[in-house]
């Protein structure tokens, strides 16, 4: 007899304690429009902020936010840079507003390096995520002027998700939120630069569109220890002295230092979706 998988068994175990699911429950599940199992499984992982350490091989697939025109001459089919847009390097494609699942995310201090100069213990977010039309995985650092967009402005991510990750009742996980990535001009030392900015994806009901199919749900939380791997390797080998190659990026405040790290620093094979 082929042994059961544990999707299977989770399966299982959820048909069977389908009659004792209380009436507010069914509530959330009507307005989720996930199942019994799924609202369980999101309820657990929430409680656990699994993919979060915010306060309230080969190269990285990073995702980076175009400024100006820095990526000429790398995208494909020598299409122009959208300011605004996003480029996805490990396809060498722009994206306008990708909507995406953030799976992991960590606050952090790196060393950086531009135009030979070196800064110390300058504050960075570094994100993991999918996109969720392909389901590829990506790499973002966040630093700058697009700082206070993660945790710190009334708009940022952590602030639109909280009443949701937070819930007392029915919490839901951040990594299960679709996250549409978008921009916006700040005043800066350089003139108004772009930042990242996120809106958290609401349905005609005003609820968060979220991932409702519990196999996806299960592929998304195995990967934010996979996530967390790749991210703490970046850090390390900052920390040990590797700060990454120079770049010539137009404008010093759109330079992602630390994008590209000399040497393997994990890979695509790492992100198991």
């Amino acid at each position: 007899m082929t042994e059961k998988t544990g999707i299977e068994k989770a399966r299982e175990t959820a048909a069977r304690i389908k009659g004792t699911i209380n009436t507010e429950e069914s509530k959330a599940i009507t307005h989720y429009g996930v199942s019994p199992e799924a609202l369980a499984f999101m309820k657990r992982k929430a409680r656990e902020d699994r993919g979060v350490e915010v306060n309230e091989g080969g190269s990285l697939p990073m995702l980076t936010l175009i400024q100006n025109d820095e990526f000429s001459g790398e995208i494909a089919h020598k299409a122009d840079p959208i300011p605004g847009a996003y480029y996805y390097k490990p396809k060498q494609i722009q994206i306008e507003n990708p909507v995406v699942n953030i799976v992991y995310i960590r606050e952090c201090k790196l060393d950086t390096q531009f135009q030979g100069v070196v800064t110390k213990n300058k504050s960075h977010y570094l994100i993991a995520g999918i996109l969720d039309e392909t389901k590829d995985p990506f790499v973002m650092y966040i630093k700058g002027l697009s700082y206070g967009e993660v945790a710190i402005e009334e708009t940022s991510l952590m602030t639109q998700t909280r009443e949701w990750r937070k819930h007392p009742e029915n919490p839901i996980p951040l990594y299960l939120f679709r996250i549409q990535l978008g921009s916006s001009k700040k005043e800066s030392d350089w003139g108004k630069k772009r930042v990242t900015t996120y809106l958290m994806l609401k349905d005609e009901n005003g609820l968060p569109q979220i991932v409702t199919d519990m196999d996806m749900m299960e592929v998304l939380d195995a990967s934010v220890d996979s996530s967390k791997r790749i991210i703490d390797g970046i850090i390390e080998r900052n920390h040990s002295g590797q700060i990454t190659k120079d770049v010539t990026y137009a404008d010093a405040d759109a330079a992602l230092i630390g994008s590209e790290p000399e040497g393997e620093v994990g890979g695509h094979s790492d992100f198991p979706f």
